[in-house]
Order: C-alpha cells, then structure tokens, then sequence
C-alpha cells in the first residue's frame, strides 16, 4: 500500500557565507547547505542552481536505486568551484523502503516507537548510499551537519515523545536561528502506512528483521552495518478480501451452448472492467503529471523567496507574492478532500503566513510635539515641511507660520496674515505659501510675505519648489507647471504631452520629479521625461487619499496611505523598504519627512506629532 507522509521543514536564514534549504515533493525529500567565502555569484543564487540542477537529474532517471541516485548527486556538483563547499542530503521512499545518498556531511536520523538512532552519517569529500525499511509511526530526520551540531538527538526524542512534528519544528526554530550561520536546515517526516483487511481483521505477513534504532540515543552505525541490516520487508504476496456473486439467472441451455455463453459473458465482464481501470489508471497518472506540473515549480519558487529574505526583502516578496497567486488559480483544478488540493492548500497557507508576517510592517510610537489647541494666536494647524532643513508648519486659516528646531522645540511664529493656504512647501531661505489670489514667498527672516505668482490655475493640488524654481501639480490639466525664479514666467514641465491612467494626486521634487495617482501608481520624470519605475515587494497595494514625500538627499520616497493607516518607504530604485502604521494616521492632514535625523513628521487632529525611521 502507499504510505503517507507528514512533514514540516526548518532552514535557517541565509547570510554572506552560508546558505541552506529544504525541498519536498512527492517522494522525494532534499536538505542542501552552502558554504563558500567568495564566487561569481550571491550565494543564493548558487544554491538555487544546485537545487534545480539536482531536481532534472534525479527526474530523468526511468529507474530510480541507489546507484542511479547516487549518480544524480555526483552529476549535480561535480561542476562546483573548489571553494564551494556543498552538502546533499537526498531522501526517497519507494515502496516503504528509504533510500539515502548522502554528499558531503550530514544526518538522517529514525525515531521508531521510544527508539532513536543516527542510520546514515555523510562523510566530507564522499558521497554514500543507505537504505533500509520503514515503520507506520517512524519519524525521520534529514539534517544537515550544522543542524545536528544545534540540537542533539536526546533532544530530538525528548520533543517527539511530547509532540506532534509541527509543534516539534516550531520548538526548535529558534535555537536554529538564534547566531545562525545560515547552514542550519532539517525535514522532518511522519511516516504513515496503509493497511488491508480481511473481514475487518488485520491481514499481512511480517517479516522478521534486525533492529537497527538503538537502545541508546545518538549512536552512529557504519554504513556496512545499515546496509546488512536494514532489509526491505515487502511482503511475499498479496491477500484479497473475497467476495461472493449470486450467479445470474440464464434460460435453460444445454450442452456447450451454456458453457460458451459463460465464457463470453465472463469475458465481456473482465473486459469491461479492464477498460473501467485502465481509464482510471490513465486519469489518475494525468492528474499527477498535472499536480507535480503545479507543485513543482510553486515550492521551488517558495524556497527560493525564503533562501533571499535576507539578502533581497523585496525580491522575496514579489517571488512570495506569484507562488501566492499560482497557488490560488491551481487550487481549483482538483477535488475538494483529493490528497492533491490538501498538499496545495498546505502549502497556500504556509505562504499566506510568511507574506502576513511580511506584511506587519513597523507599529510606530509617536510623540506630540505641539498641540495648537493650547496656543491661543495658532489655534489651529494643517500643513508640514522639513525642505530646506528645517521644520515648518502652517496654519492654513490665518496663514501663521511655526519654525522648529530639529528637535522639536517651537522656536518662532510668524503672521503672514494670508487667507486660505492650499498647499505650503519650503527651502533654506522661504517658505512657499498657495492660496486662492497666488502664492507668496515668506522669508524666514522677515515676517511680511511676497506675492511672486498670480492668478494660479484652480486646479492646483500640490506645490513644491527646487533651485529657487517653483512646480505646482495641476491635476485638472495632468501637467507640473513650472515657474523659473528669473521671473516667475509660466511654462510646463513637462517635454511631451503625458498619458495618467489616473489623476494625479499628489508630487515631490529631489532633482527628479515623483508623482502619485489616485490609483497607486507612482511615476517618475527626469529633465521633463518619464523614466521606467515600478515598486517591488509591496504587499498590500495602495489605497487612497495618497500623498508623497522625497528630497535630494533622501534615499527613499514615502506614501501616505491613509486608507490603510501607514507610511511606506520605497528605495528610489522601486524596492520596498518598511511600513510605519498608526491608526491615527488616517485622520493626517500632512506628513514630512527628515532623513538625516531619522524622523518623521505628521499633522493630524491640530498636533504635531513625530516618530522615529528605522
């Protein structure tokens, strides 16, 4: 009968020099490490090669043993550089029987009832091959040599006497991560066999064999030793339950007329039943070529994003994020309950964790910096900015103007007595204010402001301001107007006329000009053209209400999503960086940023609050 298998996997986060990981599917069950100080390429990149080099071969063997196994192994890193130190702890179960080759170092290890022993132990600079009968209830542990330097196998057995495999790897993870070299990783199986019964009692001949899980935990057995005793315990023949037929009723027909009508319905019967099977056969075998076409390439796909978390958060994301969504089409090509959906499901949902967990993001703890609530000639406040280092807020009603020191004590107001501020922006000498009759420009040093600009489009949502020039986004018109300082004299950004799929809500300067639409979308132009930009490894898509913020000598560009209560930071090259969330975020009337501190500013509810970047 076919066994089935329980498992749960655990691999250490990669670094510079040490990489690891697990691999699974079908029958087959792989744990590979890395080590190497230098080579052309990341070690992750290294390590998936090897992975997926050592899948083609052992795929395209017609005859799966333990020298054609062996053969796969030797064929996958025979081509490695001599600096590259790799360890293959390949597994396969073919008819309750467990082949091993072992390359390099490491470990497999059985636990049968209250018993545990090593029974294969690789060799560095070999390769080996073991193999030996299993038990329904047998736990098997594939580990790499790292792995069994972390946890002894007295610890092994004393988690596996408690606990079920899941709750067993969730034990162990964080002593595997914990000053991890990266080469940690282990599977751990649950073997289940299936049984037949006769008349509902138990029927199958036993073999006698030697037992070689020892008395005595943590024992190794020369490879001889496993190979003369662990024999393959596949019974001798098989029993069928009986079933009786009440025979048909026929007209009387003697003679060889009966005996040839017997024989042809006989016939048409096993004939019948032949074609019922053979479909059955054809169907099941087309099922599985499709389910290993879908499982196959997802959980590769899924190591691959873990084995880089480290190195690429973003890129692990985006790989995450398209197992998430093969996973999700494939489901519903095979049968509710069928042992395909389950292992689909499984692994949906082990990938539904790891991108929430991506997803969580940073919990901010803010501090109030102002509340214009206590200020009797304030009042009130709306918009902030930290352009031209320095921190500045505005209260959009009377026009009043609050500077900042960088940390956060109020140092001057100045009365500009303008109406209606829209939109405020600043620099190292002015304070830029929009409001229904023009924008006017406010010394810093001078409290009576100037108007440079009259007669501004009404369509105007954002301002900001670069090299003494000025750009207001005009979201009616999708154009940046641009006003040069000589002057003030009005002309567009913009080289060729621009396609926004949506309307453009909101902009920021650092050399390059960075829009937001409505729809999420960010794009950046240069010198009045559109470069390529895309974000990558952003979990939750944009929501609305969005505004963007960004400097010359910023690294990053940040969202404000308040939909979803967070500020994003995305690097300037479309990787995502962090999430800051705060559910009062959804009430900010504006935030600003200040890199070189490692601050962020935001207004809501008439406060200045400030939080700490990571």
């Amino acid at each position: 009968m076919k066994g089935d298998i329980l498992l749960s996997k655990i691999v250490a986060n990669a670094t510079e020099t040490g990489w690891s990981q697990v691999y699974s599917t079908l029958n087959l069950y792989v744990v590979i490490s890395i080590k190497r100080e230098h080579a052309k390429n990341t070690i992750a990149t290294l390590g998936k090669d090897v992975l997926e080099k050592l899948q083609r071969e052992f795929f395209a063997l017609d005859e799966k043993n333990l020298e054609s196994i062996k053969a796969s192994v030797e064929n996958t890193i025979k081509s490695l550089e001599e600096n590259v130190d790799c360890s293959i702890i390949l597994s396969t179960i073919i008819q309750n029987t467990l082949y091993i080759v072992i390359a390099g170092q490491g470990y497999v290890i059985v636990k049968r009832e209250d018993k545990i022993g090593i029974v294969a132990e690789g060799e560095e600079g070999e390769i080996n091959g073991f193999s030996g009968p299993l038990k329904d209830n047998d736990s098997i542990i594939i580990e790499t040599a790292d792995f069994y330097k972390k946890v002894s196998v007295d610890k092994l057995s004393s988690l596996l006497d408690t606990l079920d495999i899941l709750d067993a790897a969730e034990n162990i993870a964080p002593s595997i991560h914990r000053d991890s070299r990266g080469t940690e990783a282990s599977i751990i199986l649950k073997y289940k066999t299936g049984k037949m019964e006769d008349d509902g009692n138990e029927i199958a001949e036993k073999k006698e064999e030697e037992d070689v899980i020892s008395d005595n935990p943590g024992r190794r057995l020369n490879k001889q030793s496993i190979a003369n005793k662990i024999q393959n315990i596949l019974p001798s023949k098989t029993i069928f339950k009986r079933f009786s037929f009440e025979w048909l009723k026929l007209p009387a027909i003697g003679g060889k007329k009966s005996i040839i009508l017997f024989f042809i319905i006989v016939l048409i019967g096993a004939l019948g039943a032949s074609i019922v099977i053979e479909k059955n056969r054809q169907q099941q075998k087309q099922q599985e070529q499709e389910f290993k076409a879908i499982i196959d390439p997802a959980q590769q796909k899924y190591s691959g994003a873990l084995s880089i978390l480290n190195l690429n958060k973003s890129l692990a994301v985006s790989e995450l994020t398209e197992v998430q969504k093969m996973l999700n089409d494939a489901k519903n090509k095979f049968e509710n309950g069928s042992n395909e959906r389950k292992k689909i499901e499984n692994l949906l949902a082990e990938v539904n964790n790891k991108i929430d967990d991506l997803d969580q993001g940073i919990k901010i703890s803010t501090e109030v910096l102002f509340d214009s609530q206590k200020d009797e000639k304030v009042k009130t406040i709306d918009l902030v900015s930290t352009k031209g280092n320095s921190l500045v807020v505005v209260n959009k009603n009377n026009g009043a103007v609050l500077f900042f020191s960088t940390k956060g004590s109020l140092q001057k107001t100045l009365q500009s007595a303008i109406k209606d501020v829209k939109i405020a922006s600043s620099d190292k000498s002015y304070v830029y204010l929009l409001s229904g009759d023009g924008i006017y420009r406010l010394d810093k040093e001078k409290t009576k402001p100037e108007r440079i600009i009259k007669n501004v489009s009404g369509g105007a949502v954002a301002i900001d301001n670069f090299l003494g020039n000025i750009y207001i986004l005009n979201s009616q018109e999708n154009d940046i107007e641009k006003y040069v300082s000589s002057g003030f004299n009005k002309s567009s950004y913009f080289t060729n006329e621009v396609d926004f799929s949506s309307e453009p809500v909101s902009f920021s300067i650092d050399s390059s000009i960075w829009i937001i639409q409505a729809d999420g979308k960010i794009r950046k132009f240069t010198k009045g053209k559109e470069e390529s930009f895309s974000v990558k490894g952003l979990v939750t898509p944009f929501g609305n209400s969005l505004s963007i913020y960004t400097d010359k000598d910023m690294s990053n560009v940040y969202v404000l999503d308040k939909q979803s209560a967070r500020i994003v930071s995305i690097g300037k090259d479309g990787d995502y960086v962090n999430s800051y969330k705060w559910d009062s975020l959804k009430d900010a009337d504006s935030f600003a940023i200040d890199e070189a501190n490692k601050k962020g500013y935001v207004v809501a509810d008439n406060k200045l609050y400030s939080f700490d970047l990571q």
